[in-house]
């Protein structure tokens, strides 16, 4: 798991690197998911993590943590970019939903993109028997505190 998510990390070090981003990968080498990896790091990992740098300024940081729960591996993605309101978070994964409000990111250049990634991901993690969350908190609501965590859980491969 820990190299899936390096290997994204490697695949936009391009994004990373011209945002100024601090992207910490703290997945342990030893835990490892029962998924197929082309799904895992093509699929929701780059996805995750082109969103975040899509929604987090220039100089942000990114922190990919993971942690065994009860047969379960929960993987974190957390950034402290400027969050989602409510509403937002309700439609995320609406399949009728196809593009919410745009943001600034990378720096302040204007990203778009289908609307559509995240349900792709809700519905490649739930093929893979797991399941994603979101919490945010807006810059509206706490500019000190603003950011969005994804967490999905995996099966844990023994």
């Amino acid at each position: 798991l820990r190299q899936a998510v390096q290997d994204s990390i490697d695949l936009l070090s391009n994004w990373i690197r011209d945002g100024e981003f601090q992207v910490v990968n703290e997945v342990t080498p030893e835990l490892e998911v029962q998924a197929d990896r082309d799904f895992v790091v093509v699929s929701v990992l780059n996805n995750l993590m082109t969103n975040s740098l899509k929604n987090t300024d220039k100089g942000g940081q990114i922190r990919i943590t993971a942690e065994l729960r009860g047969g379960r591996v929960r993987m974190d993605f957390k950034d402290n970019g400027r969050g989602m309101s409510r509403d937002i978070i309700d439609k995320l994964f609406m399949p009728r939903c196809r593009r919410l409000p745009s943001r600034l990111g990378l720096g302040g250049d204007q990203q778009k993109g289908t609307g559509r990634g995240m349900l792709h991901i809700k519905h490649f993690v739930e093929l893979m028997g797991g399941e994603i969350e979101v919490s945010s908190v807006s810059e509206d609501e706490d500019s000190e505190r603003s950011g969005t965590t994804f967490s999905i859980y995996l099966q844990h491969f023994c």
